[in-house]
């Protein structure tokens, strides 16, 4: 046990991290799946130019990236979906644009929780069996579906308000098909024989609307757009795979297949003494001292947001 010389005091800590590191989870779970980005990004996510957020497609790096892959970006999404729902249903006005779509149950299964050694970092891995409802579709049925993930996601304790916060986060989808329509075993045999890949447009496709891995395109010209802090808006390197930019391009996880091996992208976290690249869903990334103050998370640059 590398935990052995630690002090009653630390020993606490840690435990009680790993309670609290279960809670930011929940809450994770339960905003994302609704679609309440906001409330989700800031809540529970720590601010600093080393906090990552990862999919298939690649891995968005900092703040401002992130906010903008993870936020702005699939709002675009919801609210094109939503404009779309009040023409074609009587009363949609009445519900939350972000939600009016679709709405997403994320269990959280099978969950391993690990606090390091020096009490500033701690680690999860989880199942994901979800399932997704469909409220409003623009062909006007309803629909569902179930989708069978992993996430791997690191977390940092701050020192100036005693809480712990999301660091990283590694979502990998391995199956997934609608409900009554489609056969996911067949899906999986068909990607084998075409070799398309049920989940995530190919790097030639345009991509749809959505949430991560599907919002809409980013247009010609940069930054300097609006949106996320700063006005951030980044631009997409050509030839990059489905979803928004990414510091770190995919794919960083292959869905499940007939005929490759079992992948283990994300492994269940082990005892450790502090966060780097060999403890880390984020190789790489792993500077929790880069992070920015309350102030600066709306004023940057000497530009009030």
């Amino acid at each position: 046990m590398i935990y052995q010389n630690l002090s009653f005091e630390q020993r606490l800590h840690n435990a009680i991290g790993a309670q609290e590191i279960e809670q930011v989870k929940a809450w994770h779970a339960y905003t994302h799946g609704m679609g309440y980005s906001k409330e989700e990004w800031d809540a529970i996510w720590y601010r600093g130019e080393d906090v990552t957020w990862a999919h298939f497609f690649g891995r968005m790096v900092g703040w401002d990236e992130v906010w903008y892959g993870s936020v702005v970006n699939p709002e675009e999404g919801y609210y094109e979906r939503y404009c779309s729902h009040i023409l074609n249903y009587k009363g949609a006005s009445y519900f939350d644009a972000r939600s009016v779509g679709c709405t997403a149950l994320h269990c959280l299964a099978s969950g391993v929780i690990e606090v390091a050694e020096d009490g500033m970092t701690g680690r999860s891995c989880y199942l994901t069996p979800g399932t997704m409802m469909a409220r409003m579709s623009p062909n006007k049925r309803r629909n569902g579906g179930f989708l069978w993930e992993r996430y791997g996601s690191d977390f940092a304790y701050d020192t100036e308000d005693g809480k712990w916060y999301y660091f990283h986060e590694h979502v990998c989808p391995d199956i997934g098909s609608e409900y009554g329509t489609k056969n996911w075993a067949m899906e999986m045999y068909d990607q084998a024989v075409t070799g398309r890949s049920p989940f995530g447009p190919p790097p030639e496709e345009a991509e749809g609307p959505g949430g991560p891995g599907e919002g809409p395109g980013v247009p010609e010209g940069g930054e300097g757009h609006g949106g996320a802090p700063g006005g951030f808006r980044p631009k997409k390197p050509k030839g990059t795979m489905g979803g928004p930019p990414c510091t770190d391009p995919g794919p960083l996880h292959n869905n499940a297949s007939m005929t490759q091996t079992v992948q283990n992208t994300v492994p269940w976290p082990e005892p450790y003494k502090t966060l780097d690249d060999q403890n880390s869903y984020a190789p790489g990334h792993n500077d929790i001292t880069k992070r920015y103050s309350a102030l600066k998370s709306i004023v940057k640059g000497g530009v009030r947001l």
